[in-house]
């Protein structure tokens, strides 16, 4: 029998929940999650657009090529408190190298990034990155760097700075793409 899970969806959670937590959860606020089949519905989601009524304070948002379309799976914590929310957007690349420059400011883009979360699929001729994002000024200049990697043991000592890494890594987006015969995992970080 398969299992449900595998060891690489295992480690995106542990990572996306132990490295990237920016913040601790309330103990009053559980997380819930949302599933949609394009960014424009994760986006309207997060934004509370019609027909959504909530204002998300916090989302992990994840994707998986179903063949036809991408399942996105935003797991979320509501805002009690009715505090304002800032507005997400969300923007497609074909390469890390153009998620990396988004997230940098690099030319073309223009715009600084207060917080990204980063989704990817296996389209076949290309691996399709969705960067769900909030502008602002929090991280100007932070200078973001991409590694991909193919084994799970290699995240953990790149992100743990052990091993041949001589650094750790401060804050971190991991996303785990399935190819044909195994997994590769794209790190984008800053120290």
């Amino acid at each position: 029998m398969k299992p449900l899970f595998s060891k690489a969806w295992l480690i995106i959670v542990v990572v996306i929940f132990v490295v990237t937590g920016c913040e601790e959860p309330s103990q009053e606020t559980s997380w819930g999650w949302k599933r949609a089949t394009a960014p424009d519905d994760v986006m309207n989601f997060l934004n509370k657009k019609p027909p959504y009524t909530q204002n998300i304070k916090r989302a992990e948002i994840t994707a998986v090529n179903k063949g036809a379309y991408i399942d996105f799976i935003a797991f979320y914590q509501s805002d009690q408190n009715g505090d304002e929310i800032e507005s997400w957007g969300w923007k497609r690349a074909t390469a890390p190298d153009d998620v990396m420059n988004f997230l940098n400011k690099k030319p073309p883009y223009t715009q600084n990034i207060k917080r990204a979360e980063i989704t990817a699929v296996n389209k076949g001729a290309y691996i399709d990155f969705i960067i769900f994002y909030q502008t602002g000024e929090d991280n100007n200049d932070i200078g973001w760097g991409w590694k991909k990697s193919t084994n799970e043991d290699d995240v953990k000592a790149f992100l743990s700075g052990e091993g041949s890494y001589s650094q750790p890594i401060v804050l971190a987006e991991v996303v785990a793409v399935s190819m044909p015969t195994h997994t590769e995992f794209y790190i984008f970080y800053t120290r």
